[in-house]
């Protein structure tokens, strides 16, 4: 039971994390062949811990975040990529706290 142990987010690493292959963030195929490279264990479980409570960001030193959306999107449809958060090396964000501020 992760929500009894205080968890309550999944911040899973986008290149050779939920993908299996490393963009380099210079991908310059489709978002459609990328999305084959998802691994099939977030298939499942990305949406089985957004059923449960647990948010998602998928985090990546990429500044391809507008790609990473659209991997999303292809492999879990818009009610599910809607609800993930995507942190890259893109400068669109902003954190405040004492953390690292590079990409993840």
């Amino acid at each position: 039971n992760l929500n009894g142990n205080g968890i309550n987010l999944f911040a899973i690493d986008f290149d050779l994390t939920l993908i299996d292959v490393h963009t380099g963030g210079i991908w310059r195929k489709t978002a459609n062949e990328l999305s084959k490279k998802v691994r099939i264990f977030f298939h499942e479980l990305i949406p089985f811990a957004l059923k449960n409570g647990i948010c998602i960001c998928v985090v990546s030193f990429s500044q391809q975040t507008n790609l990473i959306k659209s991997v999303l999107n292809e492999v879990f449809g818009s009610k599910i990529s809607s609800k993930i958060v995507i942190r890259g090396a893109n400068e669109n964000w902003m954190y405040n706290g004492k953390g690292s501020k590079e990409g993840k």
